[in-house]
């Protein structure tokens, strides 16, 4: 099964078919993505004022929509060539810094060229590849381009990278070739050259900091970042945290997006419902669920040829709506795998405490304490989706 947010998982997205569900948005699909116009823009200043940028909120926010719908539309019109990586830990893939090379180059050939031509040489630093002397980015019309550095799920640095010595021997380097990026911090190596040969230093412009770093992490990994402030003391200082949506932004993402598809009145009503009945001025809702029931509603809607998402429609689905996605989102799956998060997940009292508090939780516990009541239930009172990394349940 694709993750959510691939090309092979993501869904169609047009006028009659506005909300994504729980795949993120792209600079494709920009024109659907509503809710996050402030948060964009204090991000965008945040990038412009400080080599390093870090993202952080909880999964299921929506960082990615806003680094890939959001920052990079904002950014690229004003001078900034964004390059998105997401590296890959695993022994087949090149490591790390030529991972990040190669995803600047072909970021770049896109977008300009670089003054200087075969400059580059195979294993040097980020550092080194990106201060050679005289060698600066520009566009078609000679203007000159700031490469941004976009690296999305960096927790994955802590989770997928430590599942061997090999993935931490590819951690442990890239850290420290990062490190020394975003410190402006000439490499140990090079140095060790130019004490052995002053020449070498002349390939190299030191004052240079025309480039820009923007790290997005889960909130819950935000403590692990301690373990680099020796080697990257500026990790702790540009900081941007992630909230979940107001009622209002919840209503633009609903109403903006959907046009003639939903009224103002039935949108508001769509925002509480998730939100657990709050009124809209207290309301705090998390993007993903809004995005998921916004896209099954108006499933229901196409499969029963209406016109607008009316105000019944969304009542006949308060019981179901959830339900009717988990067996979809597990009908080509193994069985063993509904087992795994029925059995060993959700029975799990820790993660069962967890998905209480979370905000997924609200909306569905009609529909868990009715499937609980029924003993013909195939979902035994449990009802899970999964969006990136983030489960989102109720029990």
């Amino acid at each position: 099964m694709p993750p959510l947010d691939s090309p092979a998982g993501s869904p169609s997205v047009d006028a009659q078919n506005p909300w994504l569900g729980l795949a993120s948005f792209t600079e494709e699909t920009q024109a659907f993505f509503y809710g996050r116009e402030e948060e964009v823009a204090e991000l965008a200043r945040r990038v412009q004022r400080k080599l390093l940028t870090l993202l952080f909120g909880q999964s299921g926010l929506g960082k990615t929509s806003i680094l890939r719908a959001g920052i990079l539309p904002r950014l690229r019109p004003i001078g900034y060539c964004p390059v998105y990586v997401r590296i890959d830990y695993s022994p087949e893939s090149p490591s790390p810094s030529e991972q990040i090379k190669q995803a600047i180059f072909k970021a770049t050939e896109q977008s300009g060229q670089w003054t200087q031509t075969g400059v580059a040489s195979a294993g040097e630093s980020l550092w080194e590849f990106l201060h050679h002397r005289d060698d600066v980015l520009r566009d078609a019309d000679g203007r000159t381009l700031t490469p941004l550095l976009i690296f999305d799920q960096f927790e994955e640095i802590f989770t997928i990278a430590q599942s061997d010595d090999f993935g931490r021997k590819r951690a442990t380097e890239f850290i420290e070739d990062l490190a020394d990026l975003v410190e402006n911090r000439p490499p140990r190596d090079l140095e060790a050259k130019i004490e052995q040969d002053d020449a070498a230093a002349e390939r190299f412009d030191f004052t240079r900091s025309d480039y820009r770093v923007l790290i997005a992490l889960r909130e819950d990994y935000l403590a692990h970042l301690e373990s680099l402030k020796s080697a990257m003391p500026s990790i702790t200082q540009n900081r941007m945290r992630l909230a979940r949506m107001t009622g209002e932004q919840a209503l633009a993402a609903v109403v903006k997006p959907g046009g003639k598809l939903v009224s103002g009145e039935v949108a508001e009503s769509i925002v509480r419902f998730i939100a657990g009945g709050s009124e809209l001025r207290n309301a705090e809702v998390e993007p993903s669920l809004l995005s998921l029931i916004c896209r099954e509603l108006n499933n229901t809607r196409i499969a029963q040829g209406r016109a607008e998402i009316s105000a019944d429609l969304l009542a006949g689905s308060h019981d179901t709506i959830l339900a009717e996605f988990y067996e979809r989102a597990l009908a080509d799956q193994p069985a063993a795998v509904r087992r795994f998060i029925e059995d060993a997940l959700l029975r799990n009292p820790a993660f069962a405490r967890a998905l209480r508090r979370s905000a997924f939780a609200r909306p569905s516990q009609k529909w868990a304490r009715s499937q609980t009541r029924s003993p013909g239930s195939s979902t035994g009172g449990c009802c899970a989706a999964r969006s990136g990394s983030t489960f989102v349940a109720s029990n």
